[in-house]
């Protein structure tokens, strides 16, 4: 049903900042799908939870990349700090890189949200996914899972990737 999809768009979608859930919006009776669509879209992808989750898998990446790496090592060796330091400028690029795509991501989930659910649903979600039980049904999702599996689990195999226990179990 569609509403599984809806629950498993939240858990799938590369940057799940669903765990934080902002004021209730009001729904327009003159909204069109499109500014339904977008508003739930920014539910899905909430800036502050996404850049948070984004630069967390950053310093995690960067740091396991290096430490695992021995010319990595032979040259903070030599130039102590120098690990802190490339990790401090990645981190800026990739932040400033990071935001700024945010936008399309938001409109193109918009898109693909208008695509597939009538106003009326999009609604519901919205009401759904604001509500009490709804931000709490995605907190638990989103902060059991590790998105970066998932997202390369989808990446290898968009039509054909399945989401189990295994992925919102860290």
């Amino acid at each position: 049903s569609k509403w599984v999809f809806a629950l498993g768009l939240a858990v799938a979608f590369p940057l799940p900042a669903l765990a934080q859930v902002p004021a209730i919006p009001q729904i327009s009776s003159t909204a069109t799908p499109g500014t339904q669509a977008l508003s739930l879209a920014s539910l899905y992808l909430q800036e502050d939870r996404a850049v948070e989750m984004a630069m967390a898998n950053f310093d995690k990446s960067f740091l396991s990349g290096f430490n695992s790496n021995q010319q990595s090592l032979d040259l903070e060796a030599h130039f102590p700090g120098v690990r802190d330091a490339a990790l401090t400028a990645g981190r800026d690029v990739f932040r400033t890189h990071y935001v700024g795509a945010i936008p399309a991501w938001k409109n193109n989930l918009a898109q693909f949200i208008e695509a597939n659910f009538a106003a009326s649903e999009i609604a519901d979600m919205i009401r759904f996914y604001t509500s009490p039980a709804g931000s709490k049904s995605v907190s638990a999702i989103t902060d059991g899972a590790d998105t970066s599996a998932l997202a390369k689990k989808f990446a290898a195999d968009p039509h054909g990737a399945k989401i189990d226990a295994t992925d919102v179990n860290k």
